[in-house]
């Protein structure tokens, strides 16, 4: 659990993989864009992916966006999210690479991991 958490996106989930996508906080301040990725029918293939986005990194991006950092999740599912659960995964994933592409337009870096999805 991300401290101010906000979904994104979750995909239909009469599908049989299933894809969302939160923002928040971790436990050590900084942002943390989160993917998951559920497959149903072999749940080996589930997966993870996090950009960390470290504090000095998300603070330098709400100044620049002019919000208050606590805001920054808020703000992403504003000018991303998609509340329909119309979506593919394939789309979720897209949708995550245009979230990473904001931070990075606005002087934001962030560090990739993958992991297996803990459920």
């Amino acid at each position: 659990m991300l401290t101010f958490e906000e979904v994104i996106v979750e995909s239909n989930d009469d599908l049989e993989i299933w894809s969302s996508i939160v923002v928040g906080f971790d436990i050590f301040g900084n942002l943390v864009i989160r993917l998951d990725n559920i497959d149903y029918a072999e749940h080996k293939h589930d997966s993870r992916f996090e950009a960390i986005i470290n504090k000095s990194d998300a603070r330098q991006i709400s100044d620049f966006l002019h919000v208050k950092l606590t805001n920054l999740p808020s703000l992403i599912s504003e000018k991303f999210g998609e509340t329909s659960n119309l979506y593919v995964p394939s789309e979720v994933e897209n949708l995550f690479g245009e979230i990473l592409d904001f931070i990075l337009d606005n002087g934001g870096h962030y560090e990739l991991k993958r992991s297996n999805v803990d459920l």
